[in-house]
């Protein structure tokens, strides 16, 4: 926590409540703005993204789905990030989260804290920072989050 609050980044939502119930008033977009649009992009897909899984790879959900990831194909192509693609890969993300939650989650207290993405050169400058005040979002630009590299001047 002292390294989080050194680097300046989010605490995310803090009332005086449990952070169980922060969180998911975070989940409904409450001090977590650009949360909403990003859950609705990985339903929709974006078009401007790249495909996440491979047409071949096997997916995987609660140990009773089982499905090629070519499935999501047939809501509108390939080559793209498909509809439920997104979402199905959260969704696997959470369920391995909720099932080791003590592994992952040693102190509550601290649940709603927001990350950051730093990139640092040789000399150990910070070239590029970005503090993330959402819960899914970990770059400006998620359509392309390594579009920050390419960019650099």
């Amino acid at each position: 926590n002292s390294i989080h609050n050194e680097l300046g980044l989010n605490n995310g939502l803090n009332f005086p409540i449990s952070p169980i119930f922060n969180l998911m008033l975070m989940c409904m977009g409450f001090n977590s703005k650009g949360t909403l649009s990003e859950v609705l992009r990985g339903y929709i897909g974006d078009r401007n993204a790249d495909q996440i899984f491979r047409d071949t790879e096997k997916l995987n959900l609660f140990n009773k789905i089982y499905f090629k990831a070519e499935m999501f194909n047939v809501l509108g192509g390939n080559g793209f990030l498909r509809p439920f693609e997104l979402a199905s890969l959260r969704l696997m993300n959470m369920v391995e989260i909720i099932s080791h939650w003590d592994v992952y989650m040693a102190k509550n207290l601290f649940l709603t804290q927001r990350g950051g993405t730093f990139l640092i050169d040789s000399s150990e400058k910070i070239i590029y920072s970005y503090k993330s005040n959402a819960l899914l979002d970990f770059a400006e630009n998620m359509t392309n989050p390594m579009e920050f590299i390419y960019n650099r001047k």
